[in-house]
């Protein structure tokens, strides 16, 4: 049930870290021009993990005593007891599959790797009419296409002036 409740928390924030094992993010990317030009992928969440130390996380707790109509620290001794069931089923070197999440297992460095599930759920990739080839631009040349004016500011003071010198002759 604690990993229902992660998920879940995972998914209405978009970041969960969990002590001794590190963060998982959500990441979006964007729909994307394939490289033929003539199809659109659509955009995805990727589920991403970070090995770095976590703190204990206060909002963590306030949402599972919430959702488990319990109090905090009964919430806390759960949530301590499920996190070292996890890392020594990791350190004896077992695979663990946490749903939506994707699974973690112990490399021959000690270190933990994070494999995504294959999401089947999402945006396809739509193939565009014929005849339409679309081409892929990068942010550089988004910033130098566009080509705005960033003095518009001045004229806004100027404009500013004007007004309080025409309230200030009409009440002097």
């Amino acid at each position: 049930m604690i990993q229902q409740l992660l998920i879940k928390y995972l998914l209405q924030n978009g970041r969960l870290g969990i002590p001794d094992i590190g963060i998982f993010q959500v990441k979006r990317i964007p729909a994307q021009v394939m490289a033929n030009g003539t199809e659109i992928k659509g955009p995805e969440s990727v589920i991403t993990y970070h090995a770095e130390p976590v703190p204990a996380d206060k909002h963590l707790f306030e949402f599972l005593s919430s959702e488990t109509e319990t109090d905090e620290v009964t919430v806390i001794g759960q949530f301590n007891a499920w996190v070292q069931e996890l890392k020594q089923k990791i350190f004896d070197h077992q695979t663990i599959e946490i749903p939506f999440i994707g699974t973690l297992l112990l490399d021959e460095d000690g270190k933990i790797i994070h494999s995504a599930p294959v999401s089947e759920m999402g945006y396809k990739t739509v193939p565009l009419p014929n005849g339409v080839v679309l081409e892929n631009t990068t942010v550089t040349e988004l910033e130098e296409m566009s080509t705005s004016d960033t003095s518009w500011w001045i004229y806004g003071i100027i404009l500013l002036l004007l007004g309080v010198a025409a309230i200030a002759y009409y009440y002097l």
